[in-house]
């Protein structure tokens, strides 16, 4: 019993391993940047990126920063909310409610915030305009 349990810990915890190599970028793969309007910080903005059929979301800080850890490579298209936005596929969820202090056109899907990602470390500001 005892080698069961030893043997199913060192499955558990290779497999659990297996899964911080990085992503399928590998290390060092971040995209960051600072989210301002008309120059000055928006702090507790929600950033939502979404590249392919992936979706990525960071918090800006009170200096207006967002970090994303291994984005997907290529086109990569943003929209800012005040909060996470719903499970994708959960029928019924309200659209994620307007940020404050961010111009309405930002919080919508296609608006001109955009971003070709290309790999290593990289930065994209968004100064957003009324």
């Amino acid at each position: 019993m005892r080698t069961r349990i030893l043997s199913a810990v060192v499955v558990v915890s290779g497999l659990l391993s297996a899964g911080c190599g990085g992503g399928s970028n590998g290390p060092g793969n971040v995209l960051s940047g600072v989210v301002t309007v008309d120059g000055r910080p928006v702090k507790e903005v929600n950033v939502l990126a979404t590249g392919g059929a992936a979706q990525l979301s960071a918090l800006t800080n009170e200096q207006g920063e967002y970090r994303f850890e291994n984005p997907p490579k290529g086109a990569l298209k943003f929209q800012l909310t005040s909060m996470a936005p719903p499970p994708p596929g959960v029928p019924g969820s309200p659209p994620p409610p307007a940020a404050a202090g961010v111009p309405t056109k930002y919080t919508k899907p296609g608006n001109d915030l955009a971003f070709e990602y290309a790999g290593g470390k990289q930065t994209y500001n968004m100064d957003l305009k009324p």
